[in-house]
């Protein structure tokens, strides 16, 4: 659904980082928060800077962990 509707997909499952390396076509970005030591309040926070930082370039793989942001290159 996200990729036919060219939405980005936000999601705490890592399965969903291998399933965008291997589908073609994969969603126009999927975002993976590796937030689990963060209470709710500070993940919804967390990413919402992210989102803001990113939001002219969101494509790919997005990782976001507490301290930092990794990105996959775009084949």
């Amino acid at each position: 659904m996200a990729v036919r509707e060219n939405r980005v997909l936000v999601t705490n499952d890592s399965d969903f980082g291998l399933l965008h390396r291997r589908r073609n076509p994969a969603p126009s970005a999927v975002i993976l928060q590796r937030l689990d030591r963060l209470s709710p309040e500070s993940r919804i926070s967390r990413t919402t800077a992210v989102l803001t930082e990113l939001a002219d370039r969101l494509s790919g793989l997005i990782v976001i962990e507490p301290s930092i942001v990794r990105r996959s290159r775009q084949p």
